[in-house]
């Protein structure tokens, strides 16, 4: 089963697509409308996470200015298996809250943090309909700045829902996150909780949102980031960054993913796992690129994908061709580069084909070529005669050449 649209716009009173998030805020807003939509959509969703997630990403995200790339559901398994079970937790630009709903258990309290205000009644509404406690903040994390909030009561069978004013931020055990990919930002300093760290470029805020969520983690947090694989490489200022994480013992575990993952971009992302306190030595790398299925565009991991990576993360062993955990001294001999290849040698060697046999086949080809231009030749010759002085039967290199030409 599905969502009704065509049920959901009668209720709200909407005929296009672009006015379902005003509408579906006020009737969130309205405690007897609220009821009535929550058992409406309750009924059709039949266990599905995220119900208006591809309905808003395809009408309402905003990839341009804001590279909104929603979370897929294989993602965000993962990441609950990985998480660790926190009785709050906090989920940084969460979108339609994919990964809160996947990560928290029941009864733990959530914050979410997200700046579009289209996609915010999308977020409350799939809280309210797993009767989530917690709070969902507008908040723009660039500019650390906070622009309204609404408060989650849990019910007898969905959240209460009402607006208050932000609240201050409270220290966690655990933050997921799926940030905008290489956002742009201003590049001020006075807007950063880092503590001294380098500023990220203006270019690429995406360590940004990792210093945010560090900031935020209580003595043992765990934060779990989904990024591009530039992070791990590139140089000056993230380089800077990249080494202060790595000598500071922050990286927990860096895990490639597959490609063409997301519905609006093919960019391959990574894992990578922070921790406040780890208790073994190392970074674990994984190359999980090789592990999925292909459905349609999308590339999907499949539960043993998924559990081959926790499996690996949990015991932190090596595997030949698909993990490793590396030392601090190996890092700091790779200047502090974590791109995966460096730790994880996926090469295969392929048996160079017999040179012999390859210019038999060559040979056999060339042949079987001139005898085809011998047959066009002989065909145009019945047909044509010796036009334009061309002979066909004695010239067909010629004869060739002037078809092309």
């Amino acid at each position: 089963m599905a969502v009704d649209f065509g049920a959901l716009n009668a209720f709200l009173g909407i005929r296009e697509s672009y006015q379902m998030p005003d509408a579906l805020m006020a009737a969130l807003l309205d405690s007897a409308r609220r009821s009535e939509l929550l058992g409406m959509v309750a009924e059709g969703v039949d266990g599905e996470t995220d119900p208006l997630r591809d309905y808003f990403q395809e009408n309402h995200a905003n990839r341009d200015a804001m590279m909104q790339d929603y979370t897929p559901d294989c993602l965000c398994e993962l990441v609950s298996r990985i998480a660790p079970d926190a009785p709050r937790m906090l989920d940084l630009c969460s979108g339609t809250g994919a990964l809160t709903l996947f990560t928290s258990k029941p009864g733990a309290e959530v914050r979410c943090e997200e700046l579009s205000e289209r996609v915010l009644p999308v977020l409350l509404m799939n809280l309210a309909l797993r009767n989530v406690g917690g709070v969902v903040v507008r908040r723009d994390v660039c500019a650390d700045e906070a622009f309204g909030a609404y408060r989650l009561t849990p019910g007898e069978r969905f959240s209460g829902i009402e607006p208050c004013d932000p609240p201050e931020a409270w220290p966690v055990p655990l933050c997921v996150s799926n940030p905008p990919y290489s956002l742009k930002w201003s590049g001020t300093d006075a807007s950063l909780r880092t503590f001294g760290w380098d500023l990220p470029p203006k270019s690429k805020a995406d360590y940004l949102f990792v210093l945010d969520a560090l900031a935020r983690l209580d003595d043992d947090g765990t934060a779990i980031f989904i990024l591009p694989h530039g992070v791990l490489f590139r140089g000056a200022s993230e380089g800077k960054i990249r080494r202060e994480l790595v000598e500071r013992d922050l990286i927990d575990a860096v895990i490639g993913l597959p490609d063409n993952m997301f519905m609006n971009t093919g960019i391959p992302v990574c894992i990578v796992i922070f921790k406040r306190h780890k208790t073994h030595d190392g970074v674990l790398f994984v190359d999980a690129s090789k592990g999925f299925e292909k459905r349609g565009k999308l590339n999907v991991m499949r539960g043993d994908d998924i559990t081959r990576i926790v499996d690996v993360y949990e015991h932190r062993r090596d595997i030949d061709k698909f993990a490793h955990v590396a030392t601090l001294d190996e890092i700091r001999n790779n200047d502090y580069n974590l791109n995966i290849p460096r730790y994880v040698d996926t090469f295969e060697y392929v048996v160079p084909p017999n040179l012999i046999d390859c210019m038999n086949d060559l040979m056999q080809i060339d042949a079987e070529i001139k005898a085809k231009e011998r047959e066009i030749a002989e065909s145009l010759s019945r047909l044509v005669g010796t036009a334009h002085g061309v002979d066909y039967q004695k010239d067909t290199r010629k004869f060739i050449e002037y078809l092309r030409g």
